[in-house]
């Protein structure tokens, strides 16, 4: 496998650095040489590896917290409130 050397002096050692480019909302990640501060190449400041895992965790906490809401039986749990619909709705007509 080569080596990759910095093309201006030669060193085989790199950096991985953050950097905001001036009036920009966004970061970007540039590779300097450790010998002389050259830079090398940039990247994305989000790697969607990153964001893949985060969306994951959300995800996990949403199913937690809907499975909390659904009970064990996987269905809504019923909330009784002693109203019987059946009995106070039943002679009601609809008007069209």
């Amino acid at each position: 496998m080569a080596i990759p050397k910095c093309p201006h002096c030669n060193a085989t050692r790199f950096q991985l650095t953050e950097n905001e480019p001036m009036d920009a909302n966004y970061k970007i990640f540039i590779l300097h040489c450790v010998g002389c501060g050259a830079p090398a190449g940039a990247m994305e400041y989000i790697v969607p590896s990153v964001l893949i895992a985060q969306q994951e965790k959300k995800l996990l906490n949403i199913q937690e917290r809907w499975s909390r809401l659904t009970g064990q039986n996987g269905g809504l749990a019923k909330v009784d409130s002693g109203f019987d619909y059946a009995a106070n709705f039943s002679s009601v007509a609809c008007v069209a």
